[in-house]
């Protein structure tokens, strides 16, 4: 079953990604904000489990996050119709819990509301195998420097999350950019032909002139 996470950023900031780094590859995460939004914490969106991670920036206005992740949520419900999922929207907003309810009564859907994604849900015996085997691979495909395990193994990621960002920041990259490109580049580190792979994901996201550059940029942490 795939689960599917709705971030009200505006409203939860980055406290609510907290536990994102559990998630497994059948979790899917979209942020929501707005060019309001101070800050986004790269280092935690570099660092969302096996899940699959999407930044959707919206217009600035009245509520406008609000309407765009509901739309959003029954274009997901209608996507899925033909499979069973779960839907969590990661906000303090109780003006949500009408529509969640809606949902639920009408199609019996499993629709809730968290302020984080810790504790949204509780994992089955079979998603905790999952998360141990991801994180097992994740390490082997790693291939920093002399990355140790646990403290100086976390110290290494960091550290690389905040040298890529600031390399980005020359470039005066968007948020959505930044995090698009961290990710990818922390997720093939280590992995065969990976300059090939992340120069072609670039490219296919940003055409060739902003994905050539973005590429240079990021190549010697590869």
């Amino acid at each position: 079953m795939k689960t599917y996470y709705l971030i009200d950023f505006e409203n939860v900031g980055n406290e609510g990604m907290n536990g994102c780094e559990s998630l497994t590859s059948n979790d899917r995460i979209y942020l929501f904000y707005t060019e309001n939004v101070k800050s986004i914490d790269v280092n935690i969106i570099g660092n969302h489990g096996s899940a699959k991670f999407y930044v959707l920036k919206v217009p600035v206005r009245k509520q406008s996050t609000d309407m765009h992740l509901v739309s959003f949520l029954g274009y997901l419900i209608g996507m899925n119709k033909d499979s069973e999922s779960k839907y969590v929207i990661v906000s303090k907003d109780t003006d949500y819990d009408n529509v969640i309810k809606f949902w639920k009564e009408k199609k019996k859907l499993s629709v809730s509301r968290a302020e984080k994604i810790a504790g949204a849900k509780k994992k089955s015996n079979n998603e905790k195998k999952a998360d141990n085997q991801g994180k097992k691979t994740d390490v082997q495909a790693q291939n920093i420097g002399d990355i140790k395990k646990d403290s100086s193994e976390k110290t290494t990621k960091s550290q690389l999350n905040n040298e890529i960002q600031q390399e980005l920041k020359k470039a005066k990259v968007s948020a959505e950019v930044m995090g698009f490109v961290t990710s990818n580049v922390l997720k093939h580190i280590g992995q065969k032909n990976n300059k090939n792979t992340v120069y072609r994901l670039f490219i296919d996201k940003y055409g060739q002139a902003q994905g050539l550059d973005l590429y240079k940029r990021i190549k010697k942490f590869l």
